[in-house]
């Protein structure tokens, strides 16, 4: 599995740079986050990040008691709502379970100012998503204007972008 993010890692930051070719690799883009989804037969991944900017109006550790709550509010979110935000067919028997969700800080120094926010869940499936439709739906997050998403399941591979709107992929 783990070959399968580095895969989708490549395949993610050569998107993005073709898409903007003087930005650089490491370097995080305000309303634009990476939606990243794999599947290798009934067992799979998401990885999913931003600069936390994009969904939480600041960047620094979180140090005010406001600033506290918002984070642990996004991430409660992230964690009673994934499956409303990834929407596998209900045949399949999909589930999620949290792997990490928070922020990280970015870069070589660790700058406190710059950080991510980054959802990772494990995903279990009772039958296979293949032949199915995926729904995406991240447009509570009004900061979040440009959703970069790869899926690849078996040997099916997927690149969508959403804009503030509900998408829906064919796994086909």
């Amino acid at each position: 599995m783990k070959s399968l993010f580095f895969l989708i890692t490549v395949i993610s930051l050569s998107a993005i740079s073709d898409k903007a070719p003087h930005r650089h690799q490491d370097a995080h883009v305000h309303g634009a986050a990476s939606l990243n989804i794999a599947l290798d037969s009934l067992d799979g991944e998401v990885e999913f990040k931003t600069a936390s900017d994009s969904l939480l109006g600041f960047e620094h550790k979180a140090k005010t008691e406001f600033e506290q709550k918002k984070l642990k509010d996004l991430i409660a979110k992230f964690e009673a709502e994934i499956s409303k935000m990834i929407i596998f067919d209900p045949s399949t028997g999909c589930s999620f379970s949290k792997e990490k969700i928070g922020m990280t800080t970015q870069g070589p120094d660790h700058n406190e100012n710059h950080s991510d926010f980054v959802a990772d869940f494990k995903i279990r499936c009772k039958k296979t998503v293949i032949g199915t439709k995926l729904i995406i739906d991240f447009t509570s997050f009004k900061g979040l204007r440009d959703l970069d998403i790869i899926v690849l399941a078996g040997d099916i591979q997927k690149s969508a972008e959403a804009k503030q709107k509900v998408i829906t992929i064919d796994l086909k």
